[in-house]
């Protein structure tokens, strides 16, 4: 056998091993989950094929110039040697890998979640929406004695209720695995209240989807258990809903994919859509929703967007009236969907800044207090459930990271921070009825406009004031003689041991400068010694190292703290002794805009 047939062998063996290794990879994606996140599993899935291409050649060479010693070497022994070889080796990784992966169970082709009720013992404890941390609950996958791994679920905490005299909370968890045994937690934040191990079959059938006994319980003959936590459970698919909930005259079913950390972590939110009744009725006009709010009001309303792409427009009100559900389109709501509210009140637009909606489930704050809404190119008034839409200026849109900074006595126009071609700040301002917007600059040095987090009510009211013309309609015009705002820093606090920071933009070396006195001078500060060039320049304060640079262009004085010298406290100290110092005035000169 020549070295030219031999390289033949070769090729189509790893040809063969390239589309084996691809199939495989394939199906390691998916038992293991591998992220696609920037492509990651399309990456993993061509990188093995790639390396089964250059093993199946290496395969079928080394098979080949065996082949090629024989007294009669054929082309095809030598094919089917390496073929059957290669096929053998990608069988046992195949086999191997699905051994270990936790491939979960299924009910008709559909992946599961093991509803959860846990009850308290009779004789009480602290409520569950009294407990000092978050509750949760989580399965875990064991063996032998030994927990090998844990998948967070959800407590539902809001959903709790009395049974003679005992609390219930319900919950759900993933059933990830058919691997090893289960066990379930519940706790609250870094405790465990109580533990169980779950009889959960590896493979669920019907039986299982009916609620269990209570658990744990004595084994026959044995003395009855002493009082303690105990849970119940049933398995569902993930087509049918963790959770139905209960709104007036609406029900209101959660049906989830998946659940995921949000935020801190301390919180759990889930890949979920909505399904809606009326009295227990399908609503009209709606199969299933996207997001599900709570309109507060003296008529019970809810606001949803809806799941189906084709509708005109995704975004409605539901609103009872006469004993039916009403479903009332909201023209101009943008997807993904951003809830802004409209107010000229500081603690107010404090407030509403602080909501953090949990993705997934109901939302019963953003829409809490009745008022006036921005929905993209929407406003809803949630007094008299109105709705009405306008347009932004065909050339300036408006900052997105910035809600709505005020809103006008008439409550007709709103102010936002507008995103202009020339790149200048500038203010819009909306009349929504009207459909008219207009623009109005920002004098940065005068209005001391240094970051977007320094805007809102109280910076617009300093600077600008309301005016009403003879329409009766409220305009924004500058203020002629306001006073100059203080400069002062924005100030990031962190956990110990992670960057803390203090801000002052607009400021080169000259302000650097200034601040490292302040540091020494204020603060009793020793100055570490560093090359005059250094991009940092150091000083000790109340033990930890502070660093100072100037950064970007245009520049700004950087202060921050970082690993073991990471202080939020310090950094605290630092933040209002810097402000106080730049109230005086005495350092307005340093700033450049």
């Amino acid at each position: 056998m020549s070295w030219i047939v031999s390289i033949g062998v070769a090729t189509l063996s790893g040809v063969l091993a390239l589309i084996g290794t691809g199939f495989v990879a394939a199906l390691a994606v998916e038992w293991y989950h591998v992220s696609s996140f920037e492509g990651a599993s399309g990456y993993f899935v061509v990188g093995m094929a790639i390396l089964g291409l250059m093993a199946g050649c290496l395969i079928g060479l080394v098979i080949a110039r065996i082949e090629a010693r024989a007294a009669q070497p054929r082309f095809i022994k030598a094919l089917g040697v390496s073929a059957a070889t290669v096929s053998l080796i990608l069988a046992v990784i195949a086999g191997a890998s699905w051994m270990l992966a936790d491939i979960p169970p299924q009910i008709g082709g559909e992946n599961l979640f093991m509803l959860v009720e846990v009850r308290w013992p009779a004789a009480g404890g602290v409520a569950p929406d009294a407990l000092q941390s978050a509750p949760f609950l989580r399965i875990g996958a064991t063996r032998g004695s030994v927990v090998r791994r844990l998948e967070p679920g959800v407590a539902f905490v809001e959903d709790a209720r009395q049974e003679d005299g005992r609390w219930i909370v319900p919950g759900a968890v993933p059933v990830f695995t058919s691997r090893g045994g289960r066990v379930l937690d519940f706790g609250a934040g870094e405790n465990i209240i109580a533990g169980f191990i779950v009889p959960l079959p590896k493979y669920p059938r019907e039986p299982q989807r009916r609620w269990s006994p209570w658990y744990p319980v004595a084994r026959p003959g044995d003395p009855p258990l002493p009082d303690q936590y105990a849970y119940r459970f049933r398995v569902i698919q993930r087509s049918e809903p963790v959770r139905t909930q209960t709104v007036g005259p609406f029900q209101i079913d959660t049906v989830a994919d998946y659940f995921y950390p949000a935020g801190d972590g301390a919180r759990m939110a889930a890949n979920a859509t909505f399904r809606l009744r009326h009295n227990g009725q399908p609503m009209p006009g709606i199969t299933s929703a996207d997001t599900v709010a709570v309109v507060g009001g003296t008529r019970t309303a809810l606001f949803v967007t809806i799941a189906e792409p084709e509708v005109e427009s995704r975004c409605a009100l539901i609103v009872e009236e006469a004993g039916a559900a009403r479903l009332q389109s909201v023209r101009g709501c943008g997807t993904p969907l951003t809830v802004r509210r409209l107010t000229s009140d500081q603690s107010v637009f404090k407030a509403a800044a602080a909501i953090d909606p949990v993705p997934g489930w109901i939302d019963r704050a953003l829409f809490k207090e009745p008022g006036l809404f921005q929905l993209d190119s929407a406003v809803i008034g949630t007094r008299d459930l109105s709705s009405a839409s306008f347009l932004f200026p065909a050339d300036t849109y408006p900052n997105t990271a910035v809600p709505p900074l005020d809103l006008s006595p008439d409550e007709r126009s709103f102010v936002w921070l507008a995103q202009t071609p020339e790149g200048q700040p500038r203010l819009g301002v909306t009349d929504w009825r009207a459909n008219r917007s207009y623009l109005l600059p920002i004098d940065r040095a005068r209005m001391r406009y240094n970051t977007e987090s320094a805007l809102d009510p109280e910076w617009v009211h300093h600077h600008f004031a309301w005016q009403r013309g003879g329409d009766g309609i409220d305009t924004l015009v500058p203020r002629p003689d306001f006073v100059p705002l203080p400069y002062d820093g924005d100030l990031f606090l962190s956990k110990p041991g992670m960057v803390q920071t203090y801000t002052l933009p607009a400021g080169g070396e000259a302000l650097r400068t200034a601040v490292l006195e302040l540091l020494v001078r204020e603060l009793g500060g020793e100055r570490l010694r560093d090359d005059p060039a250094a991009f940092n320049q150091r000083v000790r304060v109340s033990g930890k190292v502070v660093s100072v640079s100037v950064i970007g262009s245009p520049e700004y004085v950087y202060v921050s703290m970082d690993g073991d010298d990471s202080d939020p406290q310090v950094m605290r100290k630092i933040a209002a002794t810097l402000d106080a110092a730049l109230a005086t005035g005495r350092y307005d000169s340093l700033f450049r805009f």
